[in-house]
């Protein structure tokens, strides 16, 4: 909240029967009814520029100084009302004859009972909170009215003489017409969050998305600005490209003819800000950039030279290329190589999905994976997938049937060792590779050579 006393630019009275009463050059305000039954009014205006628009009028009172004895008051029936002329007024032109008579239409009406007032500090005091808050025009708070300043005028029956207000050419600062105000000021909304952009890497369409920010106090969000650039390294970025959307907007689609205007590889990453009528529009930081490229196609099924391996050995992971080998098949950013990831036989990623051979050739068809201290009697399966010049991932392939790691055992054949798993024997006419074998241990199937 803040605090701010203003005083009166400019003042003056209309009495009834007075050629002119221009208060110009004069030290006080006339107020009330004269010997003559002639009334007066007073007309008191403030420049409300420093309370910045859609400000929370949390309170606003207008006062006057009386000029004569502290006790010298109007009679306790009078009753005078502060309520913002229709028509706006100069001070060196009012007289009794050139004023404004009508009342605006949003005009609130502020009354005070002589009776009510006592006689220290000294000073009458309207509420006239409605009325400042309609000045400032907050839509959310009110109608709007405008800054004509106040008529303060008689009602009722008195025959009480006329009394004095001191005008703003008169006396000390603090004993002119003012009005003290206390009020909340407009904030800024917050910055959108959690910048992102669909799909990565993208090429003929990109989505920017956002979460919106927060509304200000008294100044809610009215629209986004979206700002996006390009780079062709990624350090060095063109001018931003603006875009105004909708304040319940959460996402941007750049169209595609200016998407595919860009070349491949070429970065693009944005920022977006909150709009507000009554603040600087607030900008969230600048997302992490894309690359504009297709995503490799998915290379075949791989397969094993074994289902066995001696802790060790090099897994042969063998796959057929993807066909073409990327969308645009033939263009700069095709495949650059090959990964290959592990997993348990029930689909789990072993270590979170890590990367246990790669090959950093575009034209490979293998992937060798080192088995070197890994666990016997463990099984495993392998997936590939393609990545390109840009770095670009493609989607992993399915999974290569299993393999097993143990330590085979050994016969001798013809003067040499030869592991068991590699041999043949006959099964129902057929010959079968020893590793393929299964018996029955214990109620269970187990491999032969496990």
């Amino acid at each position: 909240m803040a605090n701010i006393t203003i005083y009166a630019n400019r003042d003056a009275t209309a009495e009834g029967g007075a050629a002119n009463t221009n208060n110009g050059s004069e030290q006080y305000l006339f107020a009330g009814e004269n010997s003559n039954g002639q009334i007066s009014e007073i007309f008191v205006g403030f420049d409300l520029s420093a309370i910045p628009t859609n400000s929370a009028i949390n309170s606003a009172y207008l006062r006057l100084n009386q000029y004569d004895s502290p006790n010298d008051w109007l009679s306790p029936t009078v009753t005078w009302r502060a309520q913002t002329p229709a028509s706006d007024w100069s001070e060196s032109t009012i007289t009794y004859n050139n004023r404004p008579t009508s009342i605006h239409a949003n005009s609130p009406q502020a009354d005070v009972t002589f009776a009510n007032v006592i006689s220290s500090p000294g000073y009458i005091e309207f509420n006239v909170t409605a009325h400042v808050q309609r000045m400032v025009y907050p839509s959310s708070h009110g109608l709007y009215l405008p800054n004509n300043g106040f008529r303060l005028k008689y009602t009722g029956t008195s025959s009480s003489t006329m009394k004095y207000m001191r005008s703003r050419e008169y006396g000390t600062q603090s004993q002119q017409p003012r009005l003290v105000i206390d009020y909340t000021p407009p904030t800024a909304p917050s910055a959108p969050t959690n910048l992102s952009q669909s799909p990565n890497a993208f090429e003929t369409a990109l989505r920017l998305s956002w979460t919106k920010g927060g509304d200000g106090t008294n100044n809610p969000i009215t629209g986004h600005d979206v700002r996006y650039q390009t780079s062709d390294d990624g350090s060095n970025w063109s001018a931003e490209t603006s875009v105004n959307v909708s304040a319940s907007a959460t996402y941007y689609d750049i169209p595609s003819g200016t998407v595919s205007g860009w070349s491949r590889g070429k970065y693009v990453r944005f920022r977006v800000g909150s709009m507000s009528a009554y603040a600087s529009t607030v900008y969230s930081g600048y997302s992490s950039a894309v690359r504009k490229n297709r995503v490799p196609n998915t290379p075949g099924t791989p397969a094993t030279n074994k289902s066995v391996y001696a802790p060790g050995e090099t897994v042969a992971v063998t796959f057929t290329p993807p066909s073409p080998r990327d969308p645009d098949s033939g263009l700069s950013g095709d495949i650059a190589g090959y990964e290959v990831k592990m997993q348990y036989p029930d689909g789990t990623d072993y270590n979170g999905g890590q990367i246990v051979g790669t090959n950093a050739s575009g034209s490979a068809t293998s992937v060798n994976v080192p088995t070197t201290g890994w666990t016997p009697g463990l099984q495993w399966k392998f997936l590939v997938r393609g990545y390109d010049s840009y770095g670009v991932r493609g989607a992993w392939s399915v999974a290569s049937a299993l393999i097993m790691i143990g330590t085979p055992l050994k016969v001798l054949i013809s003067g040499s060792l030869k592991s068991v798993a590699e041999q043949h024997v006959l099964v129902n006419g057929v010959l079968k590779q020893v590793s393929e074998i299964k018996v029955l241990v214990d109620g269970v199937l187990k491999n032969l050579t496990t």
